[in-house]
């Protein structure tokens, strides 16, 4: 059993003490070697790991990520597990605010992070005949051990302590931070949240977040509680010689503090506002100072009185004191809101708390302004202010449902916390302009906007849960394919704003995937939504897109021919490539499936015809009689593999192979080529085959040999030892040549989730229940659960855990043609959350028996039902929706039962739709 040595942060920083001796194999049983640091207060044994609820981090120094706090596309701010503020991206900061290459400079367009050391709660308690005591609200001294720029935290202010431990655990959007200290008259924790409530588009996108601070009196007599929160004004933090000012509002039980910055320069990138307000309820009082940087000002009125308009020590300070213009050495100015109430014994309180911001100058390093849309809904912070405080029980309800219906499930522990954990990445890499464009960015900081190769993965968390901003999405790269062959662009680079089509040949529009991409996200948005208008816009825009693919059959195998231009993009492969060939027939289906919808037979019949022709072909040349081929190549006589050239090519106009390689040419004879089939086991291979699957589209390949190549992945691509799955190795050894990036040797979260998807595709629950532990395991290990990374940290493609949730579960959803079906890959009974695109609620099924399905938001309606694992022909079947019986048939074939509905049904919260097979 390893030896597990506690830290305190305070003392030892962040090292990872625990897991070097891990992996140096020091064992418990070792009492010769002596321990590497002295016990800490705490001790050892008061901190030993306890059970604790569902996903809990129990907080020793070690984590680096946390949940992100703030609305899609306002930049938010995020909170670790050691209680503290991190990465404060809402002023509009780097490297949030655009990606201008790897170097973050000062600019109106590209200002650096602030790094505030003052945005704290403390709290105090007294008692009866007793020194009062503090406490803050966090671990360890906070990350900067500084307050005010006024000497050392811990020496000023030593009677200040901070928790010696915290729980933190995480169900987004919710942070339940719970603080222990034994000798802490009272028990305190604190709910960190954001609004978050799916197919609700602007309450989803509040610039804002509330603090909810409860204490419970632990002792046997009263007590009085005071929470105090101290906030730096970081508006205007890039202005040279920021001019602020702070004022306090009072209305009916709102008490806010409003602080302004960049006044001096108003139009600057970072200027504007934010408040720190409390809603006070009860026998509560709460009181405000406007600005006072100096926490000695007011630290002798909260110890004698527990408020902050006591007397002061000594009488010649003030309680307001504002530094007008800020230089390098001036310490921050602050905002002050103290809640005080007498708790009698064993009583509990919460005091409601909120931070809301506005900056509405959002620019770009090349000077375009795109502003925000939560600009339009609020003139500046004040105005969120009140409403988060006016709206606060509902937001709080609605936002809670998504949360508890995922954790109340039946679903793996691994894949419940992923599938929260990971939303957090569609406010921290999101811009929502002025205009109402929208956008995910790949990276944070790094990359383009709605990428549509990196979407394919992390889009289906918005199809699920905001399908309106997948509408904008789609809408918005349809603007962008280029007028001359319809091929579709990359992704938007730096922000969403709109920019005129085809003006980037050979960046933007290099790739060759996203054409058949663009369709399968139009198909599944339009699917899971039940939007058809989405599909009369977009037709036109996907046939010609995937018509391009389609003539690119260099070889005349009915696959296309490229030379790069994928997702994988420093992977070295020329010919028929097997990860585009299986998009590319999965996209002929969606083809198909949206042209005899808008009654274009003539297509329809094309894309059948192709997709046959295609299906084949891949079938013939890259399945080698063992395994499926990276990708089948011709080379002319004489080739070495040395030939091709390496490196990422980038092309907007189709390459052809050699002459004698290309069909119909007149000396294309089977002596005239070399034919190679690359025997790389990549990981995402047959991701065309699962999308189909996951998407209603229907399986496409030889079930035995996606079995077999799948089986392969994991004997070849699973690293147990390093907790992850990598994207591709070769039966020697060796590595592509794809230096500096290494793509093929690393696990990428997002690919080992659609991994997982694929296996749960194929009835392999346990093999994909399996990844998607290691890969927590993994991320649980180095702190950084909350922030994955690719190309750049908070990467988007994990996302596609979403996509997991509905291949695991087997949800089948076409709202275009009224039909939800459910059927588990494992045959075994479910009991959890659905999500769809109209409706997020419940479902509880036993196999062959019985179906529930309550909805708390939104609408589901059904015409058909589909339900798996039947073994047997039902007898009887009933259908009720609340106390009323549904007439239906149904019929059965291969397990699965298929309920058609006298008429549609729509069931609504408070309504339950139950079925009851025997």
């Amino acid at each position: 059993m390893v030896k597990r040595i506690l830290y305190d942060k305070a003392r030892w920083g962040k090292g990872r003490v625990a897991e070097v001796l891990r992996r140096l194999g020091w064992r418990q049983a070792d009492a010769s070697r002596r321990p590497l640091m002295p016990a800490s207060r705490p001790n050892a044994a008061s901190l030993a790991r306890k059970p604790g609820p569902l996903g809990a981090i129990t907080e020793r120094g070690s984590r680096q990520s946390g949940i992100v706090l703030g609305g899609l596309g306002s930049g938010g701010v995020e909170i670790w597990p050691d209680g503290r503020l991190y990465q404060w991206m809402f002023p509009n900061a780097a490297p949030w605010s655009g990606w201008h290459g790897h170097v973050m400079k000062a600019g109106p367009g590209d200002a650096p992070q602030p790094a505030p050391g003052d945005a704290d709660f403390l709290v105090r308690v007294a008692r009866k005949g007793k020194r009062p005591q503090y406490r803050w609200l966090f671990a360890g001294n906070g990350f900067a051990l500084t307050t005010a720029s006024h000497f050392w935290r811990v020496h000023k202010y030593f009677f200040i302590r901070a928790f010696p431990e915290i729980e933190y655990r995480a169900e987004y959007p919710f942070a339940h931070l719970a603080f222990r200290d034994p000798d802490f008259p009272v028990e305190v924790k604190l709910t960190a949240w954001t609004p978050s409530i799916p197919h609700e588009v602007k309450d989803s996108s509040l610039p804002g977040c509330c603090f909810d601070v409860q204490v419970v009196n632990r002792c046997k007599e009263a007590v009085e509680v005071s929470i105090v929160w101290q906030f730096a004004n970081v508006a205007g933090f890039a202005v040279e010689g920021n001019t602020q000012e702070h004022t306090v509002t009072s209305d009916g039980n709102l008490t806010a503090v409003t602080m302004r910055g960049g006044l001096n320069q108003p139009e600057h990138n970072t200027s504007g506002d934010l408040t720190i307000w409390n809603r006070r309820h009860g026998r509560q009082q709460c009181d405000a100072i406007a600005c006072n940087p100096y926490m000695q000002n007011l630290v002798w009125s909260l110890h004698r009185t527990g408020h902050l308009h006591g007397p002061l020590l000594p009488e010649r300070l003030t309680n307001e004191e504002i530094t007008r213009e800020l230089k390098s050495w001036s310490p921050p100015n602050k905002g002050w809101l103290c809640v005080r109430e007498k708790l009698a014994a064993g009583a509990t309180t919460e005091a409601n708390f909120g931070l809301t911001w506005n900056f509405p100058n959002h620019t770009l390093a090349d000077g375009t302004r795109v502003g925000h849309q939560y600009s339009s809904w609020f003139a500046d912070s004040l105005t969120s202010a009140r409403y988060l405080g006016a709206e606060r029980e509902r937001l709080l309800e609605a936002s809670q449902v998504l949360p508890r219906a995922v954790l109340d499930s039946t679903l793996p522990e691994s894949l419940r916390l992923a599938m929260l954990d990971q939303l957090g990445t569609a406010v921290k890499n999101s811009h929502f302009i002025a205009g109402g464009r929208f956008g995910i960015q790949e990276g944070h900081g790094c990359c383009s906007f709605n990428t549509v190769d990196v979407d394919h993965y992390a889009s289906y968390a918005l199809s699920l849960l905001q399908p309106g901003l997948r509408r904008v999405i789609n809408d918005m790269n349809q603007e962008m394919a280029h007028p001359d062959n319809g091929k579709m662009y990359h992704g938007h680079g730096k922000s969403v704003h709109a920019r005129p089509a085809g003006g980037d040949a050979h960046g933007g529009y290099s790739r060759w995937d996203v054409c058949c991409q663009y369709a399968l996200a139009v198909w599944r948005d339009a699917a899971w939504s039940g939007d058809r208008q989405a599909i009369d816009r977009h037709y036109p825009s996907v046939l010609r897109a995937v018509k391009l693919i389609a003539s690119l059959d260099f070889y005349g195998i009915g696959l296309p021919y490229i030379e790069g231009g994928i997702t994988y993009d420093h992977w070295h492969m020329k010919g028929a490539v097997g990860y585009l060939a299986g998009v590319y027939l999965a996209s002929l289906r969606a083809v198909e499936r949206m042209a005899r919808l808008v009654g274009d037979a003539e297509s329809a019949a094309w894309a059948h015809a192709a997709f046959a022709r295609g299906l084949a072909g891949f079938e013939k040349h890259l399945w080698n009689g063992r395994q499926y081929c990276l990708f089948y190549g011709r080379r002319p006589k004489g080739w070495k593999p040395g030939d091709d050239p390496r490196g990422e090519p980038k092309h907007f106009e189709a390459v052809r192979p050699p002459e004698e390689c290309c069909a119909g040419s007149a000396c294309a004879r089977a002596d005239a080529f070399i034919e190679i089939g690359d025997t790389g086991t990549m990981t995402d291979l047959l991701n065309g085959d699962a999308t189909a699957r996951m998407m209603g589209l229907g399986s496409m390949l030889d079930v035995k040999r996606v079995n077999r190549y799948l089986d392969q992945v994991l004997e070849r691509n699973v690293q147990e030892e390093n907790d992850c799955l990598v994207n591709g190795s070769y039966p020697d050894d060796h590595f592509l040549d794809e230096w500096p990036f290494m793509q093929w040797q690393t696990p990428w979260t997002g690919t080992e989730y659609f991994f997982a998807a694929q296996l749960y595709a194929m009835g392999r629950t346990k093999d994909g229940d399996h990844i998607i532990d290691l890969v927590h395991r993994r991320h649980d290990r180095d702190g950084m659960r909350f922030d994955q990374a690719e190309c750049n940290n908070h990467y988007a493609r994990p996302l596609s855990i979403w996509g997991a949730y509905v291949a695991r579960v087997g949800l089948e959803i076409d709202a275009l043609d009224g039909l939800l079906g459910i059927v588990p890959p494992d045959g075994k009974a479910y009991a959890g959350v659905l999500a769809t695109g109209t409706a997020i609620g419940r479902i509880e099924h036993r196999p062959g028996a019985s179906l529930r399905i309550t909805v708390e938001r939104g609408v589901q309606a059904i015409r058909t039902l589909r339900l798996g694992a039947v073994r047997k022909e039902p007898k009887r079947l009933m259908v009720r929706l609340g106390k009323t019986t549904v007439p239906c048939a149904v019929t059965w074939a291969a397990g699965i039962a298929t309920v058609a509905l006298g008429s549609a049904v729509e069931i609504i919260p408070g309504t339950v739709l139950e079925v009851r097979l025997a």
